[in-house]
């Protein structure tokens, strides 16, 4: 009946907001109870708005230990996604990726069998794993995540985000100097951004479209889409009236020497 009680109070004080209160009480029910489900879950959610992130983590892997049955699948996938989180928040992105990779595994194969339950999670997933495999240089992982992600936008859309999927992909090749693959990956953002007529994002593939055409030394190519990254960039300044901005812009500046530089050299 105490335990009852405690787990009551605990949760009345989280909802009313006196979170501390909460967790003290919480806390005090798990002494009695270090694996009561409910009492873990309760602490986790408290910890988790008041910041206490390194208490997320503990205690969700306390959590995700117990959850052994089928009818807790969701509730298991939810506790992944926390500690996931938590790691983030600490700034441990090897640890973060450790718990993500594992709700993945489990998305991918839920996709099979139920692609309109599992499409938006799945896809919102393979973003955050692309961002952090990428922060850690990790390239190759990175390009078999964003390959993935074009896959699962290929089937459900958005076109934004297939334009995002592709653009990324274009920057991973160019950075591994695979500027073929960078071509046509940036080739086909390009034409998903100029068709919503994305001025910033069309803007940036210009600029590295005009590298690549650089490189390959065409440099009328070059030329034609660093002239076009200019005018893009130009618009969004003249939009915001921002003078300042554009100066601090470094790929606008890069853009605007590359172009001078060109230009002279066809005149020539």
């Amino acid at each position: 009946m105490a335990r009852i009680k405690l787990f009551s109070s605990a949760k009345a004080d989280y909802w009313n907001g006196k979170y501390q209160h909460s967790l003290e009480t919480i806390s005090a029910l798990l002494e009695r109870e270090p694996m009561n489900k409910r009492a873990l879950s309760l602490k986790a959610s408290v910890c988790e708005i008041i910041g206490k992130y390194t208490e997320v983590a503990q205690t969700c892997t306390i959590l995700l230990s117990l959850l052994k049955n089928d009818e807790e699948l969701w509730e298991r996938r939810f506790v992944l996604k926390n500690i996931g989180n938590a790691y983030e928040q600490l700034k441990k992105p090897d640890l973060a990726l450790e718990y993500y990779y594992e709700l993945l595994e489990d998305y991918e194969l839920s996709y099979v069998l139920e692609p309109e339950v599992f499409d938006e999670p799945l896809i919102l997933l393979l973003i955050s794993i692309g961002e952090y495999q990428l922060k850690l240089g990790r390239l190759a992982t990175a390009t078999a995540s964003y390959e993935k992600l074009l896959g699962y936008y290929s089937k459900e859309g958005p076109l934004e985000g297939m334009a995002e999927a592709f653009y990324l992909l274009g920057t991973i090749f160019y950075r591994q100097n695979n500027l073929d693959k960078a071509l046509t990956k940036f080739l086909s953002a390009l034409r998903i951004y100029e068709s919503f007529g994305d001025l910033q994002y069309s803007g940036l593939v210009h600029y590295y479209l005009g590298c690549i055409f650089l490189v390959r030394k065409d440099f009328e190519k070059s030329t034609a889409h660093l002239n076009s990254c200019l005018l893009n960039l130009e618009k969004i300044y003249l939009f915001l009236a921002g003078d300042a901005d554009k100066d601090e812009d470094k790929i606008y500046q890069r853009a605007k020497r590359l172009y001078s530089s060109l230009k002279k050299k066809l005149m020539a």
